[in-house]
């Protein structure tokens, strides 16, 4: 700032206020010239007797491009497969993206090849191996400015019932924006509940064993 102070003849407080300002506007100038964050989350939940499974989100699809056209029979999950896929009920064929991500699971469990009993999607949408698959009738602008979701059910089955281990899975997108799609796949939200209830009773009962000992 002494460049600043001694070139214009400023007040020290001043040049200091000002090049805060400029530091501010190069900062802001950065972030608009990165590409727009976006990601989309899948969720599988156990619900009751079901297993439903669901996406919603956005994807920043800039330096990527797709390979071809292929047709998706129906919404279904391999967890062995590393495939997670949603298709509409107006359209079936989806844009392929080959090698599509830079990092991704190697695997979701060890379950096979399992179709949905109901779905619905405002597009398609899905991940198999290291391919991404996109409704094809959507544009990367569709996808990066509209929310896009889905929503589908494995009626009377579990998550051990379709093979696929407890966690979070994250997929990273190979281009610029290096977007990211996270699978959590939780058990029935009651037993979670439960299994809360009964850390906070052990917890009471150590403290009262502890007080007691005092």
């Amino acid at each position: 700032m002494k460049n600043l102070q001694n070139f214009f003849g400023m007040p020290s407080s001043t040049s200091a206020r000002l090049g805060g300002s400029l530091t501010a506007v190069a900062l802001l100038l950065t972030t608009v010239a990165q590409p727009a964050a976006a990601a989309i989350v899948m969720t599988a939940n156990e619900i009751g007797n079901d297993v439903v499974f669901s996406y919603s989100g956005t994807l920043n699809l800039a330096g990527m491009s797709a390979f071809d056209n292929t047709s998706i029979a129906t919404s279904r999950v391999w967890a062995s497969g590393t495939l997670v896929q949603w298709r509409t009920a107006a359209n079936n064929i989806s844009s392929r993206y080959l090698n599509a991500f830079s990092s991704r699971p190697q695997n979701l469990g060890s379950g096979s090849l399992t179709s949905a009993d109901t779905s619905s999607a405002t597009g398609l949408f899905g991940v198999s191996g290291s391919n991404l698959y996109l409704d094809n009738t959507l544009t990367a602008s569709d996808w990066l400015n509209t929310t896009q979701s889905g929503s589908m059910t494995f009626q009377n089955n579990t998550l051990a019932g379709l093979g696929i281990a407890e966690g979070t899975y994250t997929w990273v997108l190979s281009g610029t924006a290096a977007d990211t799609i996270t699978l959590n796949a939780v058990p029935e939200p009651s037993s979670l509940a439960l299994f809360g209830v009964g850390g906070v009773v052990f917890a009471c009962v150590a403290y009262r064993r502890r007080a007691g000992k005092q």
